[in-house]
């Protein structure tokens, strides 16, 4: 995640996060907008075939689902036990850097896991909102 901010922010500005913090410093509405960049940027870049979606945004909730993930499935082939994966505690790692870098205090709960249920997919609720 640490690459991805400095990507998005630094070396490879876009217009979408121009936009974002201009909306965030004048609402002072920072989630999901800006923690929301960050998650999708740091899986297209990092797993940029793999299936996910934004299941819900609003200010209070956001939910990503994962419905394949090429991290879990190499970790599987690799022969580690598929309830105790390594990929989950990366992803919470990563949200958890973007939630810093935008300085929202969010309660993450993890809802579905890869393999056992159709997808991984982790809810954010938003208790602090970050300042721009």
């Amino acid at each position: 995640m640490e690459a991805t901010i400095e990507l998005a922010d630094g070396k490879y500005p876009d217009r979408a996060g121009e936009v974002l913090e201009r909306v965030a410093r004048q609402t002072g509405v920072s989630f999901p907008h800006r923690f929301q960049r960050y998650v999708e940027l740091s899986i297209i870049g990092s797993r940029p075939l793999d299936r996910w979606n934004i299941h819900k945004s609003t200010t209070r909730e956001l939910v990503v689902q994962a419905f394949s993930c090429t991290l879990q499935r190499e970790a599987q082939e690799a022969g580690l036990d598929g309830q105790t994966l390594p990929c989950q505690e990366l992803c919470l790692a990563s949200f958890g850097r973007a939630a810093e870098k935008t300085g929202d205090t969010l309660e993450t709960h993890v809802v579905k896991r890869l393999p056992g249920d159709d997808a991984c997919e982790f809810s954010f609720v938003c208790l602090k909102q970050g300042s721009a």
